[in-house]
């Protein structure tokens, strides 16, 4: 049987190799293959857009990929982790982002699944690298859902991103300096 110092390394070697092989950050927007850049201009030119312009929507048809389009630009400013090709704006220090959609179960099953993954098949499996996850809050319901989580950046700080919900109403979206937030859905009354 394993000492206890061999079996807390192999545990630690274990855990890295399932955060190494949990970061999809790698696998988006590549140079070739079918999920290559070139075959979505629409989702580059709305990226490229965010250097000169503070607001933008980004209204398509279902199912085409605008949520991964923002969970990807947010990716890349909460870690600063920015492809060599990237033109569009920049952080070179950590952010606040809020991630919203139109009701919790909304934001935990779509923004939270690609941006940290989940309970399930466990917190490092989105687009955030499990190695720049740092301290999770959750929510009290509904089960599962994340309040907070603290993200590692390329500076050396830590950017927090904060899930809200347009069912939480106006007031939950107000007093706070934000850098960037990424709504997925239409607003309902948060305005």
């Amino acid at each position: 049987m394993l000492d206890q110092d061999k079996l807390e390394l192999l545990q630690r070697r274990e855990e890295k190799d399932r955060r190494q092989g949990c970061n999809r950050l790698g696998l988006i927007c590549p140079d070739a293959g079918p999920r290559s850049r070139d075959l979505y201009p629409k989702h580059i030119e709305f990226m490229k857009l965010g250097a000169t312009t503070a607001i933008r929507i980004f209204m398509a048809a279902n199912q085409i990929g605008k949520s991964t389009t923002g969970c990807v630009e947010l990716t890349y400013h909460l870690t600063g982790q920015y492809p060599d090709w990237w033109e569009g704006k920049r952080f070179d220090t950590p952010i606040r982002a809020w991630a919203a959609s139109d009701t919790q179960q909304t934001v935990r099953d779509n923004l939270q699944r690609h941006l940290v993954g989940d309970e399930i098949e466990g917190y490092g499996t989105g687009f955030i690298p499990a190695d720049c996850i740092g301290q999770l809050a959750k929510k009290s319901a509904p089960a599962g859902a994340l309040d907070f989580v603290k993200v590692k950046h390329t500076s050396g700080g830590w950017s927090t991103l904060v899930f809200k919900s347009d069912d939480q109403r106006r007031p939950k979206f107000q007093a706070d300096q934000i850098h960037v937030v990424l709504l997925d859905e239409e607003p309902d009354d948060i305005g």
